[in-house]
């Protein structure tokens, strides 16, 4: 009988041990509910949201002390989604392409509003989620970094179904969420730390109901920033689908190498439904699209009120964009590795011709003190044929040894932009060039710009 009782108090030790370890479901009475996605390739989906941001953004004064802001953005979408890929055992990956018929947004920071939106032939979307990334790109041509932007809320709905768990769970039973996900539900670079947890809260025979919490520390656009998310999402159990989540969600994130610090909270809602047919998402409306994020899908285009547009890899983060100068930072792997700089010039008569000598004089004259050393010139034709110089000089700035690739580029009416790339040396072998990938894509375009400009 004592060796009776010894053995189920070890194994009673046992349960208890098993059901601490971490990570692993808390265990609940009643019976268990498989709760798995039936979404599969070629559904078609309705898809309506409503994203609410409110509190601060921290800038810096000149000075360098911080400076806060209040800032809100309000943004309503609304979009058809045919399903194209679901993860499998071989492959992880999830696809989708949409089309929006609504994006209204309004973003203001102290009191200054503006709508930002997508153009007209940019409404096709794609989106692509692996290894804890999701792409969104434009099957039809290249979106702008600040439609990128507008496009990335949380909680994209490619995503929803990996909310759900794994295995059959009883009402009250939890799970951890994985950190690639999260990754990619809140856009983050890379995830530090994840604790974030769903519980089974509620099944009855039309729906099955979650409650979810939790904290992040990761990076967006190289900067640390820490989210606390509480949501409920709901399983409807005839679709066998995720039709509705809430969300909230508290961002405080400082003042980074690219953008802004936040101190806000957000409200997001999102509905789904069942739509059988979409007349944009056909099979002859796609035909002949690259509906998969590739390197050329994925590129993005900058486009000047000026006549002139070229294209960056998404390493490239637009930090100004003005009329008179567009301002990008290179980030890789969280590294600022150079900046850029794009400025138009007077338009000048094509006839008469602009030296090297002089662009390196105008160079010179520009850098001042911070210059040193001339390292090279030389004539210069990018891939559109718009002609000119390239040259790289070096020198210091409070004492940190740099280097500064121009470009000067005109076109055949006499139109002129320069741009300057600014890196440390010790970061050059890691610029690789990136500076003239991007300028051999500089192209003029639009004649009656060049018209107006000449009068």
């Amino acid at each position: 009988m004592k060796e009776m009782l010894t053995a189920v108090a070890r194994a009673t030790l046992t349960l208890l041990a098993l059901a601490a370890l971490p990570g692993g479901p808390a265990l609940a009475e009643g019976p268990t509910y498989s709760l798995r996605s039936a979404r599969k390739p070629g559904d078609i989906d309705r898809v309506v949201c409503k994203l609410e941001v409110g509190g601060e953004a921290i800038g810096t004064t000149e000075g360098g002390k911080p400076q806060r802001y209040k800032t809100s953005v309000v943004g309503n979408f609304a979009y058809d989604e045919k399903t194209l890929q679901v993860p499998t055992r071989s492959d992880d990956r999830t696809r989708s392409v949409r089309h929006y018929d609504k994006v209204d947004v309004v973003i203001k920071q102290d009191n200054k509003g503006r709508t930002p939106g997508l153009r007209p032939d940019r409404h096709l979307i794609g989106v692509d989620f692996s290894a804890g990334k999701l792409t969104v790109f434009s099957p039809k041509g290249r979106l702008t970094y600040n439609e990128l932007i507008l496009l990335e809320v949380p909680a994209d709905s490619v995503l929803l179904d990996r909310l759900l768990p794994e295995k059959p769970l009883a009402v009250g039973d939890s799970w951890k969420h994985p950190p690639e996900l999260m990754t990619g539900m809140f856009g983050l670079g890379t995830t530090r730390m994840v604790d974030v947890e769903s519980t089974l809260t509620e099944v009855t025979d039309s729906a099955a109901r979650f409650e979810t919490s939790g904290h992040i520390e990761g990076t967006y656009e190289g900067t640390a920033t820490k989210i606390d998310v509480k949501a409920k999402y709901r399983f409807n159990r005839k679709s066998r689908r995720i039709d509705w989540i809430g969300l909230l969600m508290k961002e405080s994130r400082p003042t980074g190498k690219i953008r802004q610090g936040v101190d806000v909270v957000a409200r997001f809602q999102m509905q789904i439904a069942p739509r059988g047919e979409s007349p944009n998402l056909t099979s002859a409306a796609l035909k002949g699209l690259t509906l998969s994020a590739t390197p050329a899908s994925t590129l993005l285009a900058y486009r000047s009120g000026n006549g002139w547009e070229f294209t960056n890899d998404r390493r490239w983060h637009v930090v100004e964009d003005a009329r008179d100068v567009a301002q990008l930072k290179l980030l890789d792997q969280g590294q600022v590795i150079a900046q850029c700089s794009v400025s138009p010039l007077p338009m000048r008569d094509p006839d008469k011709t602009f030296s090297l000598a002089e662009f390196q004089s105008d160079i010179q004259k520009a850098l001042g003190d911070s210059f040193k050393k001339m390292v090279y010139g030389k004539q210069y034709t990018n891939a559109a044929n718009h002609s000119g110089y390239r040259v790289v000089c070096r020198g210091t700035v409070e004492k940190v040894p740099m280097q500064w690739n121009y470009y000067y580029l005109a076109d055949e009416h006499g139109r002129q932009v320069v741009f300057a790339f600014t890196v440390e040396q010790h970061l050059v072998e890691h610029l690789n060039k990136a500076d003239e990938q991007l300028v051999r894509t500089l192209r003029f375009f639009n004649r009656r710009v060049a018209k107006k400009e000449e009068k």
